[in-house]
């Protein structure tokens, strides 16, 4: 088993290198930097493993991928190499908007051509 170093890039700064088992899932790797996070860090932090979204190469990761997989999808760089993810936190006010949102008459719309 192969470790892998993951540097994971905010807009607000970086998190990492952190190491973590090739064989970890993407779901490892959220739980485990929501029980790291870092209590300077200057963004808002999380309040659950899932507020945390990865990007690899452009597409939002999912909990069930392997480093492994994510490796081949790289190209499989050197075991050596710092992998970097770019992390996201979904935002509070849109996890309590959506709920106001349900609570909402639904829209009406009418289209007429003539």
């Amino acid at each position: 088993m192969v470790d892998q170093d993951i540097r994971f890039r905010h807009t607000q700064g970086d998190i990492g290198p952190l190491k973590f088992p090739s064989t970890s899932s993407v779901q490892d790797v959220r739980e485990r930097l929501f029980a790291d996070w870092p209590k300077d860090f200057p963004a808002d932090a999380p309040t659950a493993p899932a507020d945390i979204k990865l990007i690899c190469n452009g597409k939002f990761l999912n909990g069930g991928e392997t480093l492994n997989e994510l490796r081949a999808s790289m190209g499989d760089p050197r075991a050596d190499q710092v992998m970097t993810l770019h992390l996201v936190i979904r935002p509070q006010a849109a996890v309590k908007g959506s709920a106001k949102g349900s609570e909402k008459a639904p829209a009406k719309r009418c289209c007429i051509i003539q």
